[in-house]
């Protein structure tokens, strides 16, 4: 308790790698890490990561005393709250992908595998991406705590996100009940119409629910924090986004970008 676990992680990945075997990387962006993308990719390759995951840490906090019983609180509060200090901003986000994508695309397009590039070429073509964040909806992936509690997700693990516990009610039950339901579909039908009416809206279908933390003009809080910094990812991505996705509707590999994007710089 309170040592740091660096060298034991490291200690981890070498023995994985003795035995040949493969290992994902999940890399949280927080407020600080998110201004050093290249150092990030380029160190993840270096100690072997073929399989990179990047996800944002955005929380929100109360502002005043109040009854309620935890200090990090649920996107659907309705208390004063402020965004807390080690969150990555929407720009920060947005500036992180880009800067590896630019790697990536020039590259190690089909011999490193980023989940964001993965989900996103896959909305792209139309086909399904197997990430609730940039699926139309939700709800599939409970979270079971130590003591049997289940929750909607591990995004949501809040009181009024409590769907019972499994000593009490089958996990089944829980799973398809219709306050679940009512979650998992929510992710599209609370959309607000800025959202609906964006160019991007069938590539990120508004991203996680969690990070539906920015109030629009009427005032509710419906539209995701990290919506600037997205919006500028996708518009940086779209002419690779579009060539790969032509070489799938032709059979050929995505990995032909690299090619093109070496031919173009010619």
């Amino acid at each position: 308790m309170g040592k740091t676990t660096w060298h034991k992680v490291m200690q981890g990945i070498k023995l994985l790698k003795e035995f040949n075997i493969e290992f994902n990387t999940l890399t949280v962006i927080n407020n600080h890490n998110a201004n050093y993308p290249n150092e990030i990719y380029t160190f993840l390759k270096s100690i072997g990561s073929t399989f990179h995951q990047y996800i944002p840490i955005i929380e929100q906090q109360v502002k005043e005393e109040n009854n309620y019983p935890l200090q990090l609180v649920s996107p659907g509060y309705k208390g004063k709250t402020e965004i807390t200090s080690w969150s990555v901003t929407p720009e920060q986000y947005g500036n992180f992908y880009i800067k590896i994508f630019d790697q990536w695309v020039r590259n190690d397009v089909g011999s490193i595998f980023v989940q964001m590039f993965d989900v996103v070429l896959a909305n792209w073509v139309g086909e399904p991406c197997g990430l609730c964040t940039f699926d139309k909806t939700c709800g599939k992936a409970g979270v079971l705590e130590h003591n049997g509690d289940i929750y909607s997700c591990d995004h949501y693990v809040y009181p009024e996100n409590k769907l019972g516990n499994i000593l009490d009610t089958p996990l089944l039950t829980m799973m398809i009940s219709e306050d679940q339901y009512s979650f998992g579909e929510g992710k599209h039908t609370r959309l607000p119409g800025y959202c609906l009416n964006c160019d991007y809206i069938d590539i990120c279908n508004g991203e996680c629910p969690k990070n539906r933390l920015s109030s629009i003009s009427d005032g509710e809080k419906r539209l995701n924090f990290l919506c600037n910094g997205l919006k500028t990812f996708f518009k940086h991505v779209d002419p690779y986004m579009n060539f790969m996705a032509n070489e799938l509707k032709k059979s050929r590999p995505p990995a032909n970008v690299m090619k093109w994007i070496a031919n173009n710089n010619k």
